[in-house]
């Protein structure tokens, strides 16, 4: 055993790492890999291994040559750049890849837009659809489509389509208005209501957003919601001719005259010429 060791630490130096098996004091065989501390001499370990003592070794069973440290990092240094040149290869042919997907949606898009405004839908449907086959994020075409399945009775279709268009830009506000059409053709007035609140909040000074909302909101009968509606418009842009003959209607079907009679007041005042 003495030779074995002597024969293995013969060419090694420090900062070398020797695989040392040995058998500890419970007798379990116990494998390290180790730098040498200093320089082999002998068969005398104590001095090169670091913590020989506190390992608990009590027998040397063999040592065994492992790599120079340096050629051992030269080595896991070639497998680190080696992955990360593959990554860059798999990340250079996904972006030729994105790329030529973007360039024939682009083309299949054009494509739908010409044959759309031709109106020959079904040729457009089916360029849209490639163009979302190249590009399956392509909100535009989802918007297409939403309506041009709704010229051939393909009203849950086009339904989808335009609630995956908002998912995917839901600051787009033709996306979100034909989504809440959608909503209110089927009666599902809440959720009308919940986008143009969206949309009021984006734009609170647009008058057909609010006569829109109005609207939904006489449909299920929330003339509450109405009147607070309307004072908040009232309060950004003024008096106005729109908001006080539509809280008239309200009062008048809540049989409120006081509030009716205050809003002649306030028309008369801003408008003293059409009275």
């Amino acid at each position: 055993m003495a030779t074995d060791i002597a024969k293995v630490l013969k060419n090694k130096k420090q900062g070398d790492i020797v695989e040392v098996v040995v058998k500890d004091k419970t007798g379990n065989t116990v494998t390290r890999n180790v730098y040498l501390r200093n320089d082999p001499k002998g068969e005398n370990l104590t001095d090169v291994i670091p913590s020989y003592t506190a390992l608990g070794i009590s027998t040397i069973q063999k040592v065994e040559p492992t790599l120079n440290s340096k050629l051992y990092m030269r080595r896991i240094l070639f497998i680190i750049l080696s992955l990360l040149l593959a990554d860059s290869v798999a990340l250079a042919q996904d972006t030729i890849q994105s790329k030529k997907s973007l360039a024939q949606n682009a083309e299949y898009f054009s494509k739908g837009i010409e044959y759309k405004y031709n109106e020959d839908y079904d040729a457009a449907i089916d360029f849209f659809e490639l163009a979302l086959t190249a590009f399956p994020q392509d909100h535009a075409s989802m918007y297409e489509l939403s309506a041009l399945y709704i010229l051939q009775d393909k009203i849950d279709e086009g339904f989808e389509m335009i609630k995956k268009a908002v998912e995917l830009d839901s600051t787009n506000k033709w996306y979100k208005i034909r989504l809440a059409t959608y909503h209110k053709q089927n009666r599902d007035y809440e959720a009308f209501i919940s986008i143009y609140d969206e949309l009021l909040e984006d734009d609170p000074n647009n008058l057909e957003y609010l006569e829109a909302y109005i609207d939904a909101l006489l449909h299920i009968g929330d003339y509450e919601r109405m009147i607070e509606k309307l004072d908040v418009y009232e309060e950004n842009i003024g008096v106005n001719e729109y908001i006080s003959l539509q809280k008239i209607v309200i009062y008048n079907l809540l049989e409120k005259k006081d509030e009716i009679l205050n809003e002649i007041e306030k028309l008369s005042a801003a408008y003293p010429y059409n009275t």
